[in-house]
């Protein structure tokens, strides 16, 4: 579990479309399953083999043009945010700040790479990578 290995795979998704559940799977090394769907979205879930995350969740509007996957970190937990170098993905545009988050709260840091949103989500005391988000929004 490595730095950057992690940075590699969330610039890969980055350049990847929403709608691209086929190029998602490639560079995860996944398969996604379906685990059901609503009348505007479409869910899946997966579990990764090997690397710094162990499982996900994926989810695709109907109109395939907005997704959210969501990585949870491999265990033990090696990604701090001290371990993480964020500086590739810019500017923190918000954070996002959760005490109900048992069992120490969290922070979430948001960046903006091009059209997708990148959400890293820390436990707020010891800093340790509990959820990383990719958001694509067509239009914003």
């Amino acid at each position: 579990m490595s730095e950057p290995a992690v940075n590699e795979i969330v610039s890969e998704l980055a350049r990847t479309q929403a709608n691209d559940r086929t190029q998602l799977e490639q560079v995860l090394g996944a398969e996604f399953e379906s685990s059901g769907q609503n009348d505007h979205w479409s869910f899946y879930s997966f579990e990764l083999p090997e690397g710094p995350f162990a499982a996900g969740s994926y989810r695709l509007d109907r109109a395939g043009t907005r997704a959210l996957l969501s990585l949870e970190p491999r265990e033990p937990q090696e990604l701090t945010e001290a371990a993480l170098d964020l500086s590739p993905w810019g500017e923190v545009v918000d954070i996002n700040v959760n005490p109900r988050i048992p069992p120490e709260g969290t922070d979430t840091l948001v960046f903006e790479v091009d059209a997708v949103r990148l959400a890293f989500q820390f436990t707020h005391h010891t800093r340790e990578l509990r959820t990383l988000i990719v958001r694509w929004d067509a239009g914003g």
